[in-house]
């Protein structure tokens, strides 16, 4: 991960159904959206349990300003717990198969 990038956006790729879109949908759509807001990013797909949780707290330890977690409850209580108590904001995409968390 680049310190020079403000944004990263952490995908869970296997999270909710497959009707919100695969991995490769879902960083195609992050990187046009933000790129059309001028945004300069970094995306990074989840490979295991803790991985999100992993990748968040590299990226407080580098200085990025905002993360934005893309799938479940899951994906989201890792970042979240990675971003506690630090000064980088949390986006929420939600795109779990539940969302608790939005309801």
């Amino acid at each position: 991960m680049s310190s020079s990038v403000p944004v990263l956006v952490i995908i869970n790729p296997v999270s909710g159904p497959r009707r919100r879109g695969t991995a490769d949908e879902r960083v195609r759509h992050a990187r046009e959206t933000l790129g059309k807001l001028g945004v300069a990013c970094e995306i990074r797909l989840t490979e295991r349990p803790l991985h999100a949780y992993e990748l968040a707290r590299d990226a407080v330890q580098i200085g990025v300003d905002l993360v934005i977690a893309w799938g479940g409850d899951g994906t989201i209580n890792e970042v979240g717990r990675a971003l506690a108590y630090s000064s980088v904001a949390l986006g929420i995409v939600p795109g779990g198969s539940g969302n608790g968390l939005s309801r």
